[in-house]
């Protein structure tokens, strides 16, 4: 890696520990169930994912069916035999394929022991014939292959490649970059 891209990624790295030592400090008030998945989407999420080098604001100006972000995707899903169209918050997309949806919940939903935002998702990337998938609510951050067949009563643990907790972000940053950016994707 050249200069230029390890000072890069190092300037993504500190403007992440930003949001982290942001977060840290007001968990008390993030994690309220008055704090919406609006407001954790606009404040972490989407700062998360620019550090992981994606234009999540179509910064670029690019036509709704190439840009890289889309928000409210569609996806087609079976729900109890029937054929439902649902929306994953974030479709992460290279031209016109795309590679992981991205599901968000507020950070008072705890997705490390409720396993429907798992299932939600995981079905989600079962039916978009996506390998992985990622759940997050900022506090936890969850990457599920998507290859296993998602069962409702499955535990947030089945298919689960990696997960992160928010105090791992920085230190942990080349790992989940080497895993979700758009650089390593590419």
């Amino acid at each position: 890696m050249d200069d230029r891209l390890s000072n890069d990624r190092l300037a993504r790295q500190t403007q992440l520990g930003e949001r982290v030592r942001q977060y840290a400090s007001r968990i008390v008030e993030f994690t309220r169930p008055t704090y919406n998945e609006t407001e954790v989407r606009v404040d972490f999420v989407n700062p998360l994912f620019r550090c992981l080098g994606w234009d999540v604001d179509n910064e670029a100006g690019l036509p709704q069916h190439l840009r890289e972000v889309t928000h409210e995707a569609t996806v087609i899903v079976d729900e109890n035999g029937r054929q439902r169209s649902k929306k994953p918050d974030y479709s992460f997309r290279v031209g016109t394929e795309t590679l992981f949806y991205l599901e968000t919940k507020k950070p008072s939903v705890d997705i490390t022991a409720d396993n429907v935002p798992a299932f939600q998702l995981r079905r989600y990337g079962w039916s978009g014939n996506l390998k992985i998938s990622v759940l997050t609510n900022f506090t936890d951050l969850y990457i599920y292959d998507c290859s296993v067949r998602p069962v409702e009563t499955d535990d947030v643990g089945v298919a689960l490649l990696a997960h992160y907790s928010y105090t791992e972000y920085v230190e942990k940053f080349d790992e989940i970059y080497g895993l979700l950016s758009k650089e390593a994707v590419l």
